[in-house]
């Protein structure tokens, strides 16, 4: 299975996912498409965290707080 990956940009978590994992980034409130960048992104908030790991589980990676 691919990672799938979360990093805090600006005010909102940037999750970097493999196209099959779209139902899944849905399943995330909140959770929207950003075209430019091409990735799904979320407001930083707890529940945002709580469910990207609860989706997710092993395969999420956090990067590192800018």
């Amino acid at each position: 299975m691919n990672s799938v990956r979360a990093e805090i940009e600006g005010n909102r978590i940037y999750i970097e996912s493999a196209p099959s994992d779209k139902e899944s980034c849905q399943e995330i409130s909140g959770c929207r498409w950003d075209k430019q960048s091409r990735r799904w992104h979320s407001a930083i908030s707890w529940s945002a965290c709580k469910a990207l790991r609860s989706v997710f589980g092993d395969r999420l990676e956090i990067g590192p707080v800018a």
